[in-house]
């Protein structure tokens, strides 16, 4: 059997860890942002400039970390729980303000001709149509939401756990 790894292996992993994740979620909420902005769809960029910081509040986390602050760990808490915030509130607003028609409209024609053959082929009138979308849409909102809490909450649960190491690695 493989011993536990020592106090100060663990706070190397959770420091990589961290900064890691943190610069991920700032690149691509950075670039999901910037398409929501020139697509003029304010609450995605809203939540995207809001992801963002929580990615620069988990990379802050862990320069501190790095530079000998065990408070360092709370800046990475309150990133994921933040970002974890965003995601859910994102995917409420998303989920409760769809529009069928205009999302109908941003499909390439040839797709939207398909769907609806398989559409009818399912037994669903044009009528249905965007009931049908409604029903999609809400789901996949609350994939997206259920998964974040699972994933950030397990996150932030996971550094929250390591603030012990941090303190006596650090001398706190």
């Amino acid at each position: 059997m493989k011993p536990p790894p020592l106090p100060q292996e663990t706070l190397d992993r959770v420091v990589r860890f961290a900064g890691t994740h943190g610069r991920m979620i700032m690149i691509f909420s950075g670039f999901f942002a910037i398409l929501a902005a020139m697509g003029h769809q304010g609450p995605p960029a809203i939540a995207g400039a809001l992801a963002i910081g929580m990615g620069a509040c988990e990379l802050h986390g862990a320069s501190e970390l790095r530079h000998g602050r065990a408070g360092g760990i709370r800046w990475m808490v309150g990133g994921e729980l933040g970002l974890l915030l965003v995601v859910v509130g994102y995917a409420g607003w998303m989920a409760t303000h769809f529009d069928p028609v205009v999302f109908q409209q941003q499909l390439p024609e040839w797709y939207m001709q398909r769907m609806e053959h398989d559409l009818r082929n399912a037994g669903l009138s044009e009528n249905e149509f965007p009931t049908f979308w409604r029903f999609v849409n809400r789901v996949a909102y609350s994939v997206v939401a259920f998964v974040t809490v699972i994933y950030q909450g397990g996150l932030a649960f996971y550094y929250h756990r390591r603030t012990a190491t941090a303190k006596l690695v650090l001398g706190e």
